[in-house]
Protein backbone atom coordinates (compact mmCIF):
# COMPACT_ATOMS: atom_id res chain seq x y z
CA UNK A 1 0.00 0.00 0.00
CA UNK A 2 2.77 2.57 0.55
CA UNK A 3 4.39 2.02 -2.68
CA UNK A 4 1.31 2.23 -4.41
CA UNK A 5 0.30 5.62 -2.60
CA UNK A 6 3.66 7.09 -3.11
CA UNK A 7 3.52 6.15 -6.65
CA UNK A 8 0.13 8.26 -7.35
CA UNK A 9 1.40 10.79 -5.57
CA UNK A 10 4.25 11.76 -7.88
CA UNK A 11 2.36 10.55 -10.85
CA UNK A 12 -0.07 13.22 -10.24
CA UNK A 13 2.03 16.28 -8.16
CA UNK A 14 -1.09 18.50 -7.68
CA UNK A 15 -1.05 18.66 -4.49
CA UNK A 16 0.64 22.10 -2.35
CA UNK A 17 0.55 20.16 0.67
CA UNK A 18 1.43 16.84 1.76
CA UNK A 19 0.27 15.59 5.21
CA UNK A 20 1.10 12.65 7.34
CA UNK A 21 -0.68 11.03 10.48
CA UNK A 22 1.86 9.32 12.48
CA UNK A 23 5.59 9.61 11.29
CA UNK A 24 5.70 6.25 10.04
CA UNK A 25 4.97 5.10 6.80
CA UNK A 26 2.77 8.13 6.38
CA UNK A 27 4.85 10.81 7.58
CA UNK A 28 7.79 9.41 5.67
CA UNK A 29 6.15 9.12 2.60
CA UNK A 30 4.83 12.70 3.09
CA UNK A 31 8.09 13.91 3.69
CA UNK A 32 9.70 12.56 0.32
CA UNK A 33 7.18 13.60 -1.73
CA UNK A 34 7.32 17.27 -0.70
CA UNK A 35 11.26 16.83 -1.11
CA UNK A 36 10.98 15.67 -4.48
CA UNK A 37 7.88 17.68 -6.08
CA UNK A 38 9.21 21.00 -4.02
CA UNK A 39 6.06 20.91 -1.87
CA UNK A 40 5.32 21.77 1.73
CA UNK A 41 4.81 18.72 4.27
CA UNK A 42 2.78 18.32 7.72
CA UNK A 43 3.66 15.49 9.46
CA UNK A 44 0.94 14.82 12.62
CA UNK A 45 2.38 12.71 15.55
CA UNK A 46 -0.55 11.29 17.44
CA UNK A 47 1.27 9.35 20.24
CA UNK A 48 3.77 10.05 22.33
CA UNK A 49 7.31 10.87 21.14
CA UNK A 50 8.91 9.71 24.13
CA UNK A 51 8.05 6.69 23.92
CA UNK A 52 11.04 4.36 23.64
CA UNK A 53 10.58 2.77 20.12
CA UNK A 54 10.56 5.67 18.59
CA UNK A 55 13.57 6.84 19.16
CA UNK A 56 15.85 3.73 18.67
CA UNK A 57 18.00 1.83 15.94
CA UNK A 58 16.63 2.57 12.27
CA UNK A 59 13.59 3.64 13.51
CA UNK A 60 14.71 6.37 15.37
CA UNK A 61 17.04 7.30 12.40
CA UNK A 62 14.37 7.51 10.10
CA UNK A 63 11.69 9.35 12.92
CA UNK A 64 14.49 12.47 13.28
CA UNK A 65 14.86 12.81 9.63
CA UNK A 66 11.25 13.34 9.20
CA UNK A 67 11.48 15.77 12.74
CA UNK A 68 13.92 17.82 10.71
CA UNK A 69 12.72 17.96 7.17
CA UNK A 70 8.70 18.19 7.75
CA UNK A 71 7.92 21.74 7.39
CA UNK A 72 5.32 21.42 10.08
CA UNK A 73 4.95 19.32 12.89
CA UNK A 74 2.05 19.00 14.80
CA UNK A 75 2.02 17.32 18.41
CA UNK A 76 -0.87 16.68 20.84
CA UNK A 77 -0.12 18.63 23.68
CA UNK A 78 2.52 20.86 25.37
CA UNK A 79 4.87 17.76 26.98
CA UNK A 80 5.24 16.57 23.49
CA UNK A 81 6.42 20.02 22.02
CA UNK A 82 8.95 20.44 24.71
CA UNK A 83 10.14 17.54 24.54
CA UNK A 84 10.82 17.68 20.56
CA UNK A 85 12.38 21.05 21.42
CA UNK A 86 14.78 20.11 24.35
CA UNK A 87 15.13 17.03 23.71
CA UNK A 88 15.61 16.24 19.46
CA UNK A 89 16.65 19.87 18.77
CA UNK A 90 13.42 20.41 16.43
CA UNK A 91 12.74 24.46 16.08
CA UNK A 92 10.01 25.28 18.05
CA UNK A 93 8.39 27.53 15.36
CA UNK A 94 7.31 24.54 13.35
CA UNK A 95 5.67 22.82 16.04
CA UNK A 96 2.17 23.50 16.67
CA UNK A 97 -0.03 22.05 19.40
CA UNK A 98 -3.11 20.16 17.92
CA UNK A 99 -4.68 19.10 20.32
CA UNK A 100 -7.20 15.53 19.49
CA UNK A 101 -10.72 16.50 18.91
CA UNK A 102 -13.92 14.61 19.23
CA UNK A 103 -17.05 15.65 17.91
CA UNK A 104 -18.97 16.99 20.99
CA UNK A 105 -22.45 16.89 19.22
CA UNK A 106 -21.99 12.82 19.75
CA UNK A 107 -20.94 13.32 23.52
CA UNK A 108 -22.61 14.74 26.13
CA UNK A 109 -23.73 14.39 30.07
CA UNK A 110 -26.49 12.13 30.27
CA UNK A 111 -28.31 11.52 33.42
CA UNK A 112 -29.15 7.61 33.53
CA UNK A 113 -28.25 4.57 35.87
CA UNK A 114 -24.57 4.75 36.72
CA UNK A 115 -24.27 0.90 36.32
CA UNK A 116 -20.11 0.90 36.89
CA UNK A 117 -18.11 2.69 39.37
CA UNK A 118 -15.45 2.24 37.31
CA UNK A 119 -14.88 2.17 33.54
CA UNK A 120 -11.85 2.21 30.56
CA UNK A 121 -12.52 1.92 26.85
CA UNK A 122 -9.14 1.57 24.74
CA UNK A 123 -7.48 -1.44 22.97
CA UNK A 124 -6.70 -4.51 25.65
CA UNK A 125 -2.68 -4.07 24.97
CA UNK A 126 0.26 -4.55 27.17
CA UNK A 127 0.68 -0.50 27.52
CA UNK A 128 -2.26 -0.15 28.85
CA UNK A 129 -1.00 -1.26 31.74
CA UNK A 130 -4.53 -3.49 32.70
CA UNK A 131 -3.47 -6.05 34.98
CA UNK A 132 -2.78 -2.49 36.97
CA UNK A 133 -5.92 -1.68 37.12
CA UNK A 134 -7.09 -5.25 38.23
CA UNK A 135 -5.39 -4.92 41.00
CA UNK A 136 -6.75 -1.57 41.83
CA UNK A 137 -9.93 -3.31 41.81
CA UNK A 138 -8.96 -6.01 43.84
CA UNK A 139 -7.76 -3.58 46.73
CA UNK A 140 -11.25 -1.07 46.26
CA UNK A 141 -13.43 -4.40 46.63
CA UNK A 142 -11.79 -4.14 50.82
CA UNK A 143 -13.94 -0.95 51.23
CA UNK A 144 -16.69 -1.41 48.52
CA UNK A 145 -17.34 -5.24 48.35
CA UNK A 146 -19.95 -4.57 45.24
CA UNK A 147 -17.66 -2.42 43.26
CA UNK A 148 -18.01 -2.75 39.73
CA UNK A 149 -15.30 -2.25 36.95
CA UNK A 150 -16.64 -1.95 33.02
CA UNK A 151 -13.70 -2.57 30.41
CA UNK A 152 -14.96 -2.30 26.58
CA UNK A 153 -12.83 -2.88 24.19
CA UNK A 154 -10.92 -5.93 22.14
CA UNK A 155 -7.24 -6.82 21.59
CA UNK A 156 -4.42 -9.49 22.29
CA UNK A 157 -4.78 -9.45 26.40
CA UNK A 158 -8.42 -10.16 26.37
CA UNK A 159 -7.77 -13.94 27.49
CA UNK A 160 -5.07 -13.27 29.90
CA UNK A 161 -7.43 -11.06 31.53
CA UNK A 162 -10.77 -13.17 31.75
CA UNK A 163 -8.17 -15.61 33.25
CA UNK A 164 -6.68 -12.92 35.49
CA UNK A 165 -9.96 -11.88 36.72
CA UNK A 166 -11.12 -15.12 37.66
CA UNK A 167 -7.98 -15.46 39.49
CA UNK A 168 -8.51 -12.70 41.84
CA UNK A 169 -12.29 -14.03 42.32
CA UNK A 170 -12.94 -10.55 40.46
CA UNK A 171 -15.85 -12.33 38.35
CA UNK A 172 -18.60 -10.28 39.36
CA UNK A 173 -16.50 -6.88 40.07
CA UNK A 174 -14.93 -6.75 36.50
CA UNK A 175 -16.95 -6.99 33.21
CA UNK A 176 -14.73 -7.16 29.94
CA UNK A 177 -17.26 -5.81 27.44
CA UNK A 178 -15.75 -6.45 24.21
CA UNK A 179 -16.25 -3.80 21.37
CA UNK A 180 -19.14 -1.37 22.36
CA UNK A 181 -21.43 -0.11 19.83
CA UNK A 182 -22.81 2.84 21.45
CA UNK A 183 -19.84 4.51 23.60
CA UNK A 184 -21.51 7.46 24.33
CA UNK A 185 -23.67 5.49 26.30
CA UNK A 186 -21.36 3.02 27.71
CA UNK A 187 -19.21 6.59 29.26
CA UNK A 188 -22.10 7.65 30.97
CA UNK A 189 -22.72 4.24 32.62
CA UNK A 190 -19.69 5.38 34.56
CA UNK A 191 -19.17 7.16 37.07
CA UNK A 192 -15.18 7.49 37.07
CA UNK A 193 -12.92 6.63 34.10
CA UNK A 194 -9.61 5.24 35.18
CA UNK A 195 -6.36 5.35 32.57
CA UNK A 196 -3.46 2.74 33.54
CA UNK A 197 -1.69 3.03 30.32
CA UNK A 198 2.21 3.53 30.75
CA UNK A 199 2.34 5.93 27.37
CA UNK A 200 -0.24 7.65 25.51
CA UNK A 201 -0.31 10.47 23.13
CA UNK A 202 -3.64 12.66 24.12
CA UNK A 203 -6.70 9.68 24.37
CA UNK A 204 -9.36 10.73 22.56
CA UNK A 205 -11.22 8.36 25.13
CA UNK A 206 -10.53 10.72 27.78
CA UNK A 207 -11.76 13.70 26.05
CA UNK A 208 -15.13 12.17 24.93
CA UNK A 209 -15.50 10.79 28.90
CA UNK A 210 -14.79 14.52 30.13
CA UNK A 211 -17.80 15.81 27.36
CA UNK A 212 -20.05 13.03 29.29
CA UNK A 213 -19.16 14.76 32.25
CA UNK A 214 -17.24 11.71 33.70
CA UNK A 215 -14.10 12.53 36.10
CA UNK A 216 -11.16 11.13 35.44
CA UNK A 217 -7.67 9.11 37.33
CA UNK A 218 -5.15 9.16 34.75
CA UNK A 219 -1.45 8.28 34.86
CA UNK A 220 0.86 11.22 34.16
CA UNK A 221 2.15 10.03 31.03
CA UNK A 222 2.10 12.15 27.10
CA UNK A 223 0.23 14.98 27.12
CA UNK A 224 -2.40 13.93 29.54
CA UNK A 225 -1.54 16.67 31.91
CA UNK A 226 -2.52 19.16 29.24
CA UNK A 227 -6.13 17.44 29.56
CA UNK A 228 -6.69 17.19 33.08
CA UNK A 229 -6.43 19.81 35.75
CA UNK A 230 -5.51 17.67 39.05
CA UNK A 231 -7.81 17.67 41.27
CA UNK A 232 -10.05 19.85 39.66
CA UNK A 233 -11.64 17.80 36.79
CA UNK A 234 -9.75 14.50 38.13
CA UNK A 235 -6.15 13.13 38.78
CA UNK A 236 -2.84 12.37 37.73
CA UNK A 237 -0.81 9.73 38.96
CA UNK A 238 2.74 10.09 38.59
CA UNK A 239 3.82 6.71 38.57
CA UNK A 240 1.53 4.02 36.67
CA UNK A 241 2.45 0.89 38.98
CA UNK A 242 1.39 3.16 41.77
CA UNK A 243 -1.60 1.00 42.64
CA UNK A 244 -1.92 2.86 45.84
CA UNK A 245 -2.51 5.78 44.54
CA UNK A 246 -4.55 5.26 42.16
CA UNK A 247 -7.19 3.55 44.87
CA UNK A 248 -6.47 6.09 47.20
CA UNK A 249 -7.72 8.62 44.85
CA UNK A 250 -10.64 7.03 43.04
CA UNK A 251 -11.80 6.40 46.88
CA UNK A 252 -12.07 9.87 47.24
CA UNK A 253 -14.52 10.65 44.28
CA UNK A 254 -16.56 7.47 45.74
CA UNK A 255 -16.77 8.61 48.98
CA UNK A 256 -17.57 12.00 48.49
CA UNK A 257 -20.84 12.84 45.93
CA UNK A 258 -20.28 16.72 46.35
CA UNK A 259 -16.60 16.58 45.40
CA UNK A 260 -17.94 14.25 42.02
CA UNK A 261 -20.41 16.67 40.76
CA UNK A 262 -18.01 19.21 41.17
CA UNK A 263 -15.16 17.36 39.42
CA UNK A 264 -18.10 16.16 36.65
CA UNK A 265 -18.74 19.75 36.07
CA UNK A 266 -15.42 21.12 35.47
CA UNK A 267 -14.61 18.14 32.80
CA UNK A 268 -17.17 19.25 31.00
CA UNK A 269 -16.76 23.09 30.40
CA UNK A 270 -12.75 22.43 29.57
CA UNK A 271 -13.46 19.98 27.35
CA UNK A 272 -15.81 21.98 25.63
CA UNK A 273 -13.47 24.78 25.61
CA UNK A 274 -10.69 23.36 24.33
CA UNK A 275 -10.97 19.86 22.32
CA UNK A 276 -14.10 20.72 20.17
CA UNK A 277 -13.50 20.27 16.25
CA UNK A 278 -13.66 24.16 16.12
CA UNK A 279 -10.55 24.06 17.72
CA UNK A 280 -9.12 21.67 15.62
CA UNK A 281 -9.85 23.58 12.33
CA UNK A 282 -8.61 27.26 13.63
CA UNK A 283 -5.39 25.32 14.61
CA UNK A 284 -5.71 24.26 10.81
CA UNK A 285 -6.14 26.80 9.33
CA UNK A 286 -3.62 28.83 10.69
CA UNK A 287 -1.23 26.08 9.60
CA UNK A 288 -2.47 26.11 5.91
CA UNK A 289 -2.34 29.66 5.31
CA UNK A 290 1.24 29.74 6.81
CA UNK A 291 2.53 27.03 4.65
CA UNK A 292 0.28 28.64 1.91
CA UNK A 293 1.32 32.21 2.05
Amino acid sequence: FPIRFFKMIILNGKADVFIGIYEIPHGMLSVLCSLILNKKSVVCIIGNPKYSIRNKGIRGLVTKFIYFKADIITVTGLNSKNFLVNNKGVNSKKIYILPNSVPSEEYSKKIINKKYDLITLGRLSEEKGLFNLLEIVKHLKNKYYDVKLGVAGKGELYDKLKLKIQDLNLNKNIDLLGYVEDSNLFLNSGKIFVSTSFTEGLPRTIIQSMFCGVPVVSSDVGDISDLIINGKNGFLIKDPNNIMEYVKQIDFILSNSVKQQELSKNCNEHVSKLYSHDKATRVWSEILNKLII
